[in-house]
């Protein structure tokens, strides 16, 4: 459904991300990975890789799971200058949820304004 950046750290090369997943079901989804790449205008900066990201994706509710990744921090710092000029940068992600009954593939495109990214470095 959504996916935010919640976290960055030039410093650890790390960043968190929460990604919000809806279950339209009339039933409970058993979730066992979640897997996909973050672009940032097209270059990627991340990859989410998670084992047993929550037990159970409840029937036609939305799930919000945290998800720390390591980051290509010097093409997000060319990115992030870059979007003080542009205001704002474009945001993928591609990847898919692992279930019990196989997987579902996610897409999630966005713009990020300037403000929005900048906010996450203070």
């Amino acid at each position: 459904k959504d996916v935010r950046l919640n976290s960055f750290s030039a410093s650890d090369k790390q960043a968190s991300f929460d990604v919000d997943i809806y279950n339209p079901n009339l039933f409970d989804i058993p979730v066992t990975t979640l897997d996909g790449d973050i672009k940032l205008n097209q270059v990627p900066v991340g990859h989410i890789a998670a084992t047993n990201p929550s037990n159970t994706l409840k029937s036609q509710e939305t799930q919000t799971i945290t998800i720390p990744i390591e980051l290509d921090t010097t093409d997000f710092m060319g990115i992030a200058k870059s979007a003080l000029f542009q205001g704002g940068i474009k945001y993928q992600f591609i990847g898919t949820v692992g279930t019990s009954y196989g997987p579902i593939p996610i897409i999630k495109e966005g713009e990020l304004s300037a403000k929005e990214l900048m906010t996450s470095f203070f």
